[in-house]
Order: C-alpha cells, then sequence, then structure tokens
C-alpha cells in the first residue's frame, strides 16, 4: 500500500512538471504579437432571463487606443438603474506590457 501511495505521488509530480510552462510569462518574456494590437471601440450589453423575459441590465463600453509607447485600455460600465458610471483604465508599455 505504502509503494502504491509512493508510486501515485511521483507519477503526479512528474506529469505536473512535463505539462507546466517552461519559461514563465513576464514583461520580460512577452512572445505577444504587438501587431495584431489595434485600436478599436466595442460595446455589449448586460442582460438577465426572469420568466422567458429577457432584461437589459447594464451596458458595456471598451476603448483600446495605441499611442506612441502606451496602450490604453479603458472600460466604461453604465447600469441602467444606476447614476453613476464605472470608468476603469490600464495603462501599459507597448514594447513589454508593463504597468504604468
Amino acid at each position: 500500500m505504502k509503494n502504491t501511495v509512493c508510486f501515485l505521488l511521483f507519477i503526479l509530480g512528474t506529469s505536473t512538471q512535463i505539462t507546466s510552462q517552461k519559461i514563465p510569462l513576464s514583461p520580460k518574456n512577452n512572445p505577444a504579437n504587438m501587431s495584431l494590437i489595434k485600436q478599436e471601440n466595442s460595446k455589449m450589453s448586460w442582460s438577465m432571463v426572469k420568466d422567458s423575459t429577457e432584461i437589459q441590465i447594464g451596458e458595456i463600453q471598451t476603448k483600446i487606443k495605441k499611442e506612441k509607447d502606451n496602450i490604453y485600455i479603458i472600460t466604461t460600465v453604465s447600469m441602467e438603474r444606476s447614476t453613476s458610471k464605472w470608468i476603469d483604465s490600464t495603462v501599459v508599455s507597448k514594447l513589454d506590457f508593463k504597468p504604468i
């Protein structure tokens, strides 16, 4: 029994090492293709279904803006019964996605 448990732990340990990532992702190790990042605006609706009736509860707007050295991602959330908007912004370096 003890040999079986040790063998199973050995198999589990070696399988996670084989399937794990070789080099962790970081700002220095960034294999992203920068040519695929484009400026764009997108909009989507949040809705819920109650008694087979769809009710819109909010709207999300995302803007991606590329500039000389930085990429700006601005997300705006507008809820139907809220008087204010929620805005989240992210600024990263264009070269290595390092947060600014």
